[in-house]
């Protein structure tokens, strides 16, 4: 008698880089595995999951316009919702480690092997969390510097729209051009951006930036 093993359906949201192309080409290769799509955008991720139903989406945490953790809710919205794995990096941020604690995601560095990947992935598949080795160690490296004050454990927290608000302005866009991204008006931006300051007892724009790089919403380089 046949026996037809169960494939996982796949849909990696990533920035296309050389990551990528070698996380799509293993994938590929890996019998099992059905990567049915792969991109960098939030919204064109949400759409191909709509399309395809994958069993697992690997989100990377750092993502254009949007934080990876913010659109990893987004999908988990989606019914049936796929499993989620995280891909990170040596700087995870207090939304990582919050997002951790639900019980709801897997964590993989981006250094990590391949294998680790793949064990995430099919722990997810199961409705299991799973954290590779070396996230492991550095979940507690940085619990401990949490519990010193090297994060912002006690920021009042954002709403997910403040929050990619946020990250836009931290990656350099004007009041004029996030209005145009998120279709709404220059003021609405501005009383955001107020709203966003007064929240985290900030002045002005660097100081948003160094606490979106600090909090792992956006890349220190």
């Amino acid at each position: 008698m046949h026996i037809e093993l169960k494939r996982t359906r796949v849909v990696l949201a990533r920035p296309h880089d050389m990551m990528r192309d070698g996380i799509v080409a293993l994938l590929d290769k890996t019998d099992g595995i059905d990567l049915i799509a792969s991109t960098g955008d939030a919204e064109r991720c949400i759409t191909m999951i709509r399309e395809h139903r994958p069993h697992v989406v690997i989100v990377n945490t750092l993502l254009p316009h949007i934080n990876g953790i913010d659109l990893a809710h987004s999908i988990l919205a989606s019914s049936p919702a796929p499993g989620i794995v995280l891909l990170g990096t040596e700087q995870p941020g207090k939304m990582v480690f919050d997002a951790i604690k639900t019980n709801i995601f897997s964590y993989v560095l981006q250094r990590d092997g391949f294998d680790e990947l793949l064990r995430a992935i099919r722990a997810a598949r199961a409705r299991r969390t799973y954290l590779s080795l070396h996230a492991v160690g550095l979940f507690a490296d940085n619990y401990r510097a949490l519990a010193r004050g090297g994060m912002d454990r006690d920021c009042p927290a954002l709403t997910r729209r403040q929050r990619q608000i946020l990250q836009l302005f931290a990656e350099g866009m004007t009041t004029k051009q996030i209005a145009s991204h998120l279709s709404v008006s220059s003021k609405t931006v501005a009383s955001y951006r107020e709203q966003i300051m007064s929240k985290l007892q900030m002045r002005g724009i660097a100081d948003l930036t160094r606490y979106a790089i600090r909090n792992g919403i956006i890349p220190a380089e």
